[in-house]
């Protein structure tokens, strides 16, 4: 959503960990992986958001979603987004990340590709999804730069509230 000159998005981002690896969303036009989520779209919650989005994007329902972290992100726009907000204009987004569990007979193969992103824009913004061994991470280009800790986050220990600058 623009805001004067900048933009302010709230998102629900899905950590997916299972045998040691995280399930991570790539597309051509990014050297970064990122976990499969989205917008929250008006009068839905984070929850039914992150419901949704893991439904739309890998065809499987979450099971038991679990709080774990909500990140206030504030980072420049460097090149065209989606957003219509120039070049260099401040982004502040909410994310509200949930664990979650996957039905023990989904598989994200290197090649899955969710059949609906980026359908209406260039071939380059499709998703693809893989699973990464979790020790991979501190080399790899990740967002949340923290998702490796996210993974192993006991949600019982409460909500962990994180500012960045991306």
């Amino acid at each position: 959503m623009r805001v004067g000159q900048g933009a302010f998005a709230l998102r629900a981002g899905a950590v997916i960990a299972r045998a040691g690896k995280v399930l991570l969303a790539r597309n051509d036009s990014s050297p970064y992986g990122y976990t499969v989520g989205g917008a929250v779209e008006l009068g839905e919650t984070a929850e039914q958001a992150l419901c949704r989005e893991v439904r739309e994007e890998l065809g499987t329902d979450p099971v038991e979603p679990r709080l774990v972290a909500v990140q206030e992100n504030f980072w420049r726009v460097k090149e065209e987004l989606l957003v219509e907000v120039a070049r260099g204009a401040l982004v502040h987004e909410l994310v509200f990340f949930f664990q979650v569990d996957l039905s023990d007979d989904f598989e994200a193969d290197p090649g899955h590709v969710d059949p609906d992103a980026g359908l209406d824009a260039s071939p380059a913004l499709r998703e693809r999804f893989e699973w990464v061994p979790i020790e991979r991470l501190p080399e790899m280009t990740v967002f949340p730069t923290f998702l490796a800790d996210l993974v192993g986050a006991d949600p019982d220990r409460g909500v962990r509230h994180i500012v960045t600058w991306e």
